[in-house]
């Protein structure tokens, strides 16, 4: 909770900070030294470089410590009815894997497409998870839910100026009974294969 209060006070620092630096660039108007030479004449530069020093501090918690907040925001809490969920698994499945799900009513679980001799380490996410053949639903029982898929392919992602070919992993959400979806969360999983279903 304290992280979400300290991620919002930052982006607002940091934008009142872009707002001031408009008001300087459009109007030749510095906000912040304004209001600090209206309170103490004496201090109003020190005071003002200390603000900046704060906007900076917060601009580089938010790139440091918030990329996946600023820049891939979908992949946190949401809402969704849980009505429209039902239990389901896989058509084909090899694996399992059980997750704490404090809380929890419903896990919605998804991985890449089921692995086989001549379909593993794909060149894209896109080919990967196409038609999403790998996904299903598991009810929460203690806290807990099973999850109950096919071994996913591993996949490669464009990382700026290299690929990186994945480890196989599952992407789940927790999902709540007052609708909350948590976040995304990822489980990796061990040498390839976490428990063969027998």
């Amino acid at each position: 909770m304290f992280n979400n209060y300290f991620y919002v006070l930052s982006l607002c620092i940091v934008l009142f900070g872009g707002l001031n630096w408009f008001l300087i660039g459009g109007a030749d108007f510095n906000i912040i030294h304004k209001v600090f030479s209206f309170i103490t004449k004496d201090h109003a530069n020190k005071l003002s470089k200390l603000s900046y020093l704060i906007i900076g501090v917060c601009t580089l918690y938010l790139l440091i410590f918030q990329q996946r907040q600023m820049f891939l925001s979908f992949l946190n809490e949401t809402v969704m009815p849980p009505t429209i969920f039902r239990s389901q698994a896989p058509l084909f499945s090899n694996s399992k894997l059980t997750v704490d799900a404090p809380g929890g009513y419903m896990v919605i679980y998804w991985g890449a497409n089921p692995a086989k001799k001549y379909f593993d380490n794909i060149n894209s996410w896109q080919e990967a998870y196409d038609g999403f053949k790998n996904t299903g639903v598991s009810d929460v029982v203690n806290d807990k839910a099973e999850l109950v898929f096919s071994i996913p392919v591993r996949y490669k992602v464009n990382m700026g100026f290299k690929t990186k070919l994945l480890d196989r992993h599952i992407h789940y959400r927790i999902l709540y009974p007052d609708g909350i979806m948590s976040k995304i969360y990822t489980k990796k999983l061990k040498n390839e294969i976490d428990i063969k279903l027998n």
